[in-house]
């Protein structure tokens, strides 16, 4: 894993030379978002652990746990909302917070989890 030899946790993804990878390479997507987008939950950790930017935005302004809400990963935005650094206010361009995200597909399991977690975490502050 490229981790362990110094490289940037933080680098998003852009287009290669030539304009190589299409629309997808001009996501801005962070390893990090990446991984909450396909469900990596133990390299999610292992970012996180590492110093990944949890609240980083990528070309839409999503943070990871937008990410995470979207795809209903439900142990990745429970491990994310653990993290002391994370901001709850971001908005994306759309103007939603991860809470709002989560209210857009509330219907489904990963959401409600996450309302529920942040509602614990509110009673405890």
């Amino acid at each position: 894993m490229c981790l362990f030899s110094g490289c940037d946790l933080n680098s998003p993804r852009r287009p290669g030379p030539g304009g190589r990878g299409g629309d997808e390479a001009k996501d801005q997507a962070s390893p990090l978002h990446l991984c909450c987008q396909w469900g990596l939950e133990t390299v999610v950790q292992t970012l996180v652990e590492h110093g990944a930017a949890i609240n980083a935005r990528d070309a839409e302004g999503k943070t990871p746990l937008h990410v995470a809400i979207q795809n209903q990963h439900s142990s990745i935005i429970t491990l994310l909302l653990c993290h002391p650094g994370i901001d709850l206010t971001i908005r994306d361009k759309s103007g939603l917070t991860p809470f709002a995200t989560a209210l857009t597909y509330r219907k489904q399991q990963g959401s409600s989890g996450y309302i529920r977690q942040t509602t614990n975490c509110c009673r405890t502050v």
